[in-house]
């Protein structure tokens, strides 16, 4: 087996641990389903390094040994798509993301194995909705805060640490709404600060899609 590649125990146990969904928080689709025949499944996950196996691949850290860059620990379970995503944008998707998007999955797949069968509500593990909560807050905050004072169409925000973080769980077209080199025209305005009402209204979004209101 190529020492970049994750031995298929290893790939097993991602999958796994993360019931098969993809541990992008802006995603979570299912990665394993029927195929037409009735013998056959289709995957479209993959077993993603969080450092890179070898010199020169993203995130590569020298400090680990070649079976620690070979390990569970190292890796995380994601669907075909956002594998490639982590990979073209390894300054976006730093070490820190991945792994909190791995122990968020995971947490989240240990709570759905968890609830009960008779469709009593479980809540989300207290522990991942008080770090939930704290990120929304925190988020919240830095928007309302920020000026906006863009210079060359360029806000500092955009470079910010609050923004990387708020970045992964945006939708596609809210990135490209936010980075426009332009402000961009939403009918119904709330006033001239388009960027800012934006991000509030997506961050609202993630706040419901994590069950915190």
């Amino acid at each position: 087996m190529p020492p970049d590649k994750f031995p298929p125990r290893v790939i097993n146990t991602l999958a796994k641990r993360v019931g098969f969904h993809c541990s992008n928080p802006g995603c979570g689709k299912s990665t394993s389903g029927p195929r037409t025949e009735s013998d056959a499944a289709v995957n479209i996950g993959v077993g993603a390094h969080i450092t890179a196996a070898s010199p020169g691949g993203p995130r590569f850290d020298r400090g680990k040994s070649q079976s620690q860059r070979a390990s569970v620990a190292n890796g995380i379970w994601l669907c075909q798509n956002c594998a490639k995503l982590i990979d073209n944008d390894s300054s976006r998707y730093t070490i820190d993301v991945l792994l909190q998007w791995k122990q968020d999955a995971e947490t989240k797949a240990r709570v759905a194995i968890e609830k009960p069968v008779l469709g009593v509500h479980f809540q989300v593990a207290p522990e991942l909705a008080t770090r939930r909560r704290d990120q929304i807050a925190e988020w919240r905050g830095a928007v309302v805060a920020e000026k906006y004072d863009f210079v060359d169409c360029r806000s500092k925000f955009l470079s910010s640490e609050i923004y990387s973080s708020l970045r992964p769980h945006l939708l596609p077209e809210v990135i490209k709404k936010i980075e426009a080199p332009r402000t961009f025209y939403i009918g119904g305005a709330r006033g001239d600060n388009v960027r800012q009402y934006t991000l509030l209204d997506e961050i609202a979004r993630i706040e419901r899609q994590w069950g915190l209101i």
